[in-house]
Parts: C-alpha cells; sequence; structure tokens
C-alpha cells in the first residue's frame, strides 16, 4: 500500500464506520412479529413486502420471522375475549408493541417501516 492509498482509505474506513455502513449495506434485516396472551383469536393478518396473509386459525403464542432489505409491514390481531400484547423487534431491538383486551371482541395493530 502506498502512501496515498493510506491517506485515501483510512479516512473512508472511519467514515464507513462512523455511518454505520461497514458490512451492512444490502443485508436484509430480521423482523419478528409476535402475539401472547389468553384470548382466543379470530385471525392474524400481515402485510410484509407487499404480501398480505391472512390466518383464520392463528392461536397464541403467535410469532413469524422475515428477512426484509426494507419497506412497510403491518399486522393485525383480531381476538374474542381474553387479552393480547404484540411486539414487533427488527434485529432483536424492540420496533413496538402493542396490547388490547376485555371481555368482548377486540383489535391489536402494529404498523412500521424499515429504512435500509
Amino acid at each position: 500500500m502506498t502512501r496515498r492509498t493510506a491517506r485515501l482509505a483510512v479516512p473512508m474506513l472511519l467514515l464507513s464506520a462512523l455511518t454505520g455502513c461497514v458490512g451492512s449495506a444490502g443485508e436484509p434485516h430480521t423482523l419478528v412479529l409476535s402475539a401472547t396472551g389468553t384470548a382466543a383469536l379470530e385471525n392474524v393478518t400481515y402485510t410484509v413486502g407487499g404480501e398480505t396473509v391472512e390466518e383464520k386459525t392463528a392461536t397464541l403464542p403467535w410469532e413469524k420471522t422475515f428477512q426484509i432489505r426494507s419497506g412497510k409491514w403491518d399486522l393485525v390481531i383480531r381476538h374474542r375475549a381474553g387479552d393480547v400484547q404484540a411486539i414487533a423487534t427488527v434485529d432483536g431491538k424492540l420496533l413496538t408493541q402493542g396490547a388490547g383486551g376485555g371481555t368482548g371482541t377486540g383489535q391489536v395493530q402494529l404498523s412500521g417501516s424499515i429504512d435500509d
């Protein structure tokens, strides 16, 4: 490595480290949607990567894991009497959470986006 190359490489590595770009450009993120509680579920509907799926026979505890580079996602849990806690994590870090419950029917909804 010449002195000129070293002078250019060091600032570029420092800039990359400071912006969090070393080794992460274009890598997918792990999105985990999960729910726990005592309620019976009517259905779980989620949209990830532009694809919507409805699960009519879902039960608690419930969890789905996705590999996603970027984009919007949405989770809707329709339930009967009881309680439901829903959590979304990205790369192991809490992104958002919500809860619902009672003696009748209800709904818990989470949504967000991942920017790369």
